[in-house]
């Protein structure tokens, strides 16, 4: 019952204007308490099962307070069309789910709900700047205190933040306790937070230098290869672009350095790394060999995994269009699916449930046409955040989602809900951030003009 306090008190601070502190308890729900609360303690026995299921209350009750303004927005927006697209596809994709395939309406809402939190974006921009920088600058403190104890994990080899997998795997090298563990739990925003840091002045630069470097110490240890590689592919891409003469040469020296560095400094992130290339040339070369017991850890397996879920669902007009549906794991009808290709457990292989690409998820309950909306929204904003980087906010947002598309290859945060409130919440920010400049601008032109006896003249002349 205190979950359910807890979200009566977030929704009525919502329309008292706190919504500072709304936004907090938001993130709070989303991320199981900051990943410090079992996911389980949040089912309430009422169908709110996840903590996620209270975010999405909160996010709803918001977007509905203001549905007009909403509506409104469609007129001269072209990111909220591009999501209102997805989200009308979404609905009649729950439909189709539902009333064709005869699918349980809970197991629909479980994979739905991800999608939905596209109205974040809507939510976001009923916010002042400051209002969202100040929410900013809560979650960078939360996670760099997260991060203290996600390296305090390693330090003493056990489990203290969650996650949906809290898998602990043994690697080379021993610390002052125990083994050095390979953990699956980063605390949810830490490169959010260290994209955040890299690029905004609003920060003290010792705070700035002291919490990325935790971050970076944190980010490192997972030894997530092509996370690793990325990022730094991303950032400096991104800071070519937003740099020039001595600090271009500086960034691109840096960059080259730092991920030449890497392997020497930390010899898992090496092996890591020199075991990625190795999927990469098997799986251009057609080597997909499931007898090793890498297999199931390779990019081979990836592109496998893929292709024989798009072979499957581009056989019939429908399938094209909507996949197999909001279709969840434990599902009476996955039963029924044969899929060869996929994650081994104690009951064969998972017919849809990974962890290792967003885009076999995708196709599955999307289809090739609902992909490709996503796709269209994803761009259209990652587009919109480029062509406004001179704003810090802007890169921060280009950058997280450059890096989100180029890992969904690997991972499927690219498709997580944590991920998709980012997503919104940065362009909001930078919507918000351009909208109160120019209102700003106006109103000093305006001042300006007056002092100068010319306010009337340029009344006349509109």
């Amino acid at each position: 019952m205190i979950w359910l306090g807890l979200l009566a008190i977030a929704c009525g601070l919502w329309f008292t204007k706190q919504k500072v502190a709304t936004v907090i308890i938001f993130f709070f729900f989303l991320t199981n308490g900051f990943q410090l609360i079992p996911a389980l303690w949040f089912d309430t026995g009422m169908g709110i099962q996840k903590g996620a299921d209270f975010a999405l209350i909160i996010l709803m009750t918001a977007f509905t307070g203001s549905l007009m303004d909403n509506v409104k927005m469609l007129r001269t927006d072209p990111i909220a069309r591009a999501i209102m697209v997805f989200i009308g596809f979404v609905f009649i994709s729950i439909i189709y789910s539902k009333f064709v395939l005869q699918y349980d309406m809970m197991v629909i809402l479980r994979v739905a709900r991800r999608f939905l939190f596209l109205l974040g974006y809507f939510v976001f921009k009923q916010l002042s700047y400051k209002e969202v920088e100040k929410i900013i600058h809560i979650m960078v403190g939360i996670t760099f205190v997260q991060c203290l104890i996600f390296l305090a994990q390693i330090y003493f080899g056990v489990t203290l933040l969650n996650r949906q997998s809290d898998e602990v795997v043994e690697l080379s090298g021993r610390g002052a306790i125990g083994e050095w563990k390979r953990l699956y739990n980063l605390p949810e925003y830490t490169v959010f937070c260290m994209l955040y840091l890299m690029f905004t002045d609003k920060i003290r630069t010792f705070i700035r230098v002291s919490f990325v470097s935790i971050m970076s110490i944190a980010f490192v240890m997972t030894l997530h290869r092509s996370w690793i590689t990325w990022f730094i592919v991303v950032i400096g891409f991104v800071g070519l672009f937003r740099t020039s003469g001595l600090w271009k040469k500086i960034l691109t020296v840096t960059t080259i350095s730092a991920f030449a560095l890497l392997p020497i400094l930390f010899p898992a992130v090496g092996e890591r790394l020199e075991s990625g290339l190795d999927d990469i040339k098997n799986a251009m070369s057609g080597g997909f060999n499931a007898n090793t017991n890498k297999f199931e850890d390779s990019f081979s397996f990836r592109i496998a995994h893929v292709l024989e879920r798009w072979d499957f669902i581009t056989r019939e007009p429908a399938g094209v269009i909507f996949g197999v549906g909001f279709l969840t794991e434990d599902a009476n009808q996955s039963q029924y699916l044969n899929f060869s290709v996929g994650w081994a457990d104690k009951y064969g292989t998972r017919q849809i449930d990974t962890a290792d690409i967003s885009w076999s998820l995708m196709f599955m309950w999307c289809g090739v046409v609902g992909s490709v909306l996503y796709l269209v929204y994803y761009f259209r904003n990652t587009f919109y955040l480029w062509k406004h980087r001179e704003s810090n906010i802007a890169v921060v947002g280009v950058s997280y989602m450059l890096l989100y598309f180029l890992t969904s290859f690997t991972s499927t945060t690219f498709i997580e809900a944590t991920s998709i409130i980012v997503y919104c919440m940065i362009t909001a920010a930078t919507t918000i951030e351009l909208t109160e400049k120019s209102k700003q601008y106006t109103q000093e032109i305006d001042t300006i003009l007056t002092n100068n006896g010319l306010y009337q003249r340029r009344l006349q002349f509109r």
